[in-house]
């Protein structure tokens, strides 16, 4: 790591000492905290510290990835200039592991004040933490994960000005920079599959419907249904993960008064381990929608969107996820006599792939009733991102 960036960490770090000296938060631990900054040690300053960030250097994170390493899994350089974001820090795993207890040791001051509000979260499977990490990039403009402050908006009212705008670009390239990749990808990937099918469809009247598997507080629902590129939304998460976003939703709302209904998705509660109770929900919402329209010219396609929830399921449930998701859009579709409809965006990790194969990826998407259209493997837990077309064969 470049002596500037050090620089950098260790400036914003003092930053962040002001802020919370002038919270009045007795709570909060010693202020050497900080959401996600790199090069932290007890004593940021001590001559151990910095002999430790030289150290590291032979260590540099995501080094084992890539052509020349045999890798099947690009570099992290590689993918983020495939998707168009810059790429995260060559920091050590040591500096990428200091980030991640600092940020889980600063969630709950960051969180402080809700827990005299109506607006109490909680912090499922890093929920919490991906929405800062997300909150950051939604906030850089210079990012293709720009969204307007959406994500800034389900914030705290007074921590989340530590990722206001005009500080965001200040913090290091670590988590929020490999999440951001993914946000990316999967934003993409859905406009490209919405402009394909409509430029491809001689419906006129053809929608569209995201659903969303595991969404967490994420608010692409909410950018997609506000620039009217989908007409309905579903969000399929643990049951008290969709009581929180609610309230988190409501909040956003009372931020920007012209939101209204239509801008939010429908969250629907259901442990995803449960397959069968995730399948009945499913039929659920592809035949109500059908039963009630109006017109019988409107197709629906449906697309089932999958970001990092795979990786905290139990063992065989991601591959039962993506086969109901097909075999229920065939039955729903045979049902009504229609061709069946859908599309598959994932950034997440699938079972039987254990590295970033794009044989292996086809092979477990076609089992499963799904042909691959794209396919890009990422460095990080969540390394499978890929879309897929229903499959028209025969279920397997």
């Amino acid at each position: 790591m470049s002596y500037v960036n050090e620089k950098r960490c260790l400036s914003y770090i003092s930053l962040l000492h002001f802020v919370t000296i002038l919270l009045p938060i007795r709570a909060f631990p010693p202020p050497h905290f900080h959401l996600k900054s790199n090069n932290l040690h007890s004593n940021p300053y001590s001559k151990s510290y910095l002999k430790t960030i030289h150290s590291d250097q032979d260590q540099i994170r995501g080094d084992k990835y890539g052509l020349h390493n045999n890798s099947t899994i690009p570099t992290p350089q590689q993918v983020a200039e495939l998707v168009g974001v810059k790429p995260s820090l060559d920091a050590s795993k040591q500096t990428w592991k200091r980030a991640w207890v600092l940020q889980k040791r600063a969630l709950p001051f960051l969180h402080f004040s809700e827990r005299f509000s109506r607006y109490k979260v909680v912090d499922s499977s890093l929920n919490l933490a991906c929405l800062w990490w997300k909150a950051l990039s939604g906030n850089d403009r210079l990012s293709l994960a720009y969204d307007d402050g959406l994500s800034f908006d389900l914030l705290p009212k007074f921590t989340r000005y530590i990722v206001h705008p005009k500080l965001v670009r200040r913090y290091p390239r670590l988590h929020h920079a490999n999440v951001e990749i993914r946000t990316v990808f999967l934003d993409a990937s859905v406009k490209e599959l919405i402009q394909f099918q409509s430029s491809h469809s001689s419906n006129v009247k053809l929608q569209f419907r995201l659903i969303s598997m595991g969404a967490g507080y994420d608010i692409r629902s909410v950018k997609l249904l506000t620039s009217g590129l989908i007409q309905q939304a579903y969000e399929i998460d643990l049951p008290e993960v969709v009581q929180a976003k609610q309230l988190l939703l409501q909040r956003l709302q009372k931020r920007r008064n012209h939101l209204t209904k239509e801008h939010f998705p429908t969250l629907m509660g259901v442990d995803l381990n449960h397959v069968q109770d995730l399948k009945q929900i499913l039929l659920d919402i592809l035949t109500s929608s059908t039963d009630e329209e109006e017109n019988e010219d409107v197709i629906w396609h449906n697309i089932f969107l999958f970001e990092g929830v795979m990786i905290y399921l139990n063992d065989g449930i991601p591959s039962q996820l993506l086969h109901t998701c097909s075999s229920v859009m065939k039955e729903v579709s045979s049902s009504f006599q229609n061709d069946p409809n859908a599309s598959l965006c994932l950034a997440d990790r699938m079972e039987n792939v254990p590295g970033g194969d794009e044989t292996l990826g086809k092979v477990e998407l076609s089992t499963n009733g799904w042909d691959l259209v794209t396919w890009l493997p990422k460095p990080g837990l969540a390394r499978h991102m890929c879309s897929a077309t229903l499959s028209t064969g025969s279920d397997s």
